[in-house]
């Protein structure tokens, strides 16, 4: 059975293991992401500042992750689930956990950000009401 708990920072590679593994094949550049993606934890961590990442566990492993943090306002994402662990349901599990803990704030505006071609994230985030509000154009000449 798959618990939900906030992360510990000692977790933090395993997290970023289970990223690199969900959207290398989705990020152009997954070393600056990820990179990034550590850089953020720790500074936001350290600053103390709203929001928090949470863990899937199947015993004692991590088998996926949500992050969410406010800053004006609530910036969803990311979300990963370990893939030999996809399609029970945890991603749902993470984003309603995560919604929850929102609500307990204080609710208000949660963005976030989800490449076109990842059907799979775009499907679940209207499930729980997401509505597109901006598209981003580019052009590689």
């Amino acid at each position: 059975m798959v618990t939900i708990r906030a992360f510990k920072m000692e977790e933090l590679d395993e997290i970023i293991n289970i990223y690199i593994e969900n959207f290398k094949d989705k990020t152009d550049n997954i070393e600056y992401t990820t990179n990034k993606f550590k850089k953020d934890v720790k500074r936001f961590t350290k600053l103390n500042i709203p929001g928090d990442i949470l863990v899937a566990l199947e015993k004692d492993e991590i088998v996926g992750f949500a992050s969410f943090i406010l800053k004006g306002h609530w910036y969803f994402g990311p979300i990963a689930v370990n893939e030999k662990w996809r399609n029970r349901k945890i991603g749902e599990k993470l984003l309603e956990e995560s919604l929850n803990y929102i609500k307990k704030e204080g609710g208000g505006l949660i963005r976030l950000t989800v490449q076109k071609r990842n059907e799979t994230a775009i499907k679940l985030y209207e499930k729980f009401k997401f509505k597109i509000s901006s598209y981003i154009m580019e052009l590689e000449i």
